[in-house]
């Protein structure tokens, strides 16, 4: 599983949750990760934190030339997690997990974020993104059928919560209605608008991700980045 990425490349893996974890991906644990693992409710909720950090690990210690048990994971004030300093070079990555399926996003660029959604389990909640519309959004849901307006209004919280985790500053600290989705946002990567003090030199951009048809996928970087390669993690490697 060599990691060959080169500078303002971004990688997005793709993490099948198993139906339990591998004993040798269980062991990169640290006791903290354990313990936050065992305060979920629910057993598949702790097996898809288990995983995908299990993956995270595997997958920044090579990128780090360190073991999996080496990388240290800090986290800001706001919770976002990211590898303390090493020898290796500077990486952010950012983590999504929905139903079956995780996402790791590692990026030589800069900040990085990066949401999956379940269409089934986001499916409900619906009415609870229409607040956060802005005026074209409206204009052009207000014309959709209701199978694609369903997928529209999944769209568009995906993408604000994956711009708010690449900015790095959690749901509450910046007003989603002024996160705009851009014109032509299933085109390639686009640029988003970001509000001040939220804007940053190179720009926010916006990339679509192929998840499955039951996933609504997106990875936001600060720059434009020159390739997002999307690559599947296997557990086979590691059993």
């Amino acid at each position: 599983m060599d990691d060959d990425s080169a500078a303002g490349e971004v990688i997005v893996w793709r993490v099948a949750i198993p139906g339990s974890l591998p004993a040798r991906a269980a062991s990169w644990l640290h006791a903290a990760e354990i313990e936050r693992a065992r305060r979920y409710h629910r057993e598949e909720d702790a097996l898809r934190f288990t995983s995908v950090r299990a993956a995270a690990r595997r997958i920044l210690a090579e990128r780090l030339r360190i073991t999996p048990q080496q990388v240290v994971f800090n986290e800001s004030p706001t919770g976002k997690p990211f590898v303390a300093a090493t020898l290796g070079p500077p990486t952010e990555f950012n983590v999504a997990h929905s139903g079956g399926l995780g996402l790791l996003a590692v990026s030589t660029l800069g900040p990085v974020g990066v949401d999956l959604e379940s269409i089934d389990h986001a499916r409900p909640h619906l009415e609870a993104v229409e607040p956060y519309l802005g005026n074209e959004e409206r204009r052009a849901i207000a014309i959709l059928p209701p199978a694609a307006r369903s997928r529209f209004l999944i769209e568009s919280w995906v993408m604000r919560e994956a711009m708010v985790k690449a900015i790095g500053v959690g749901l509450g600290g910046v007003d989603l209605r002024a996160l705009q989705r851009p014109k032509g946002s299933g085109l390639g990567t686009v640029r988003i608008p970001a509000p001040h003090p939220f804007d940053h030199p190179q720009g926010w951009w916006l990339r679509w991700l192929e998840a499955g048809p039951e996933y609504i996928a997106a990875v936001v970087t600060a720059g434009c980045p020159k390739a997002i390669q999307v690559r599947d993690f296997v557990w086979d490697t590691i059993a």
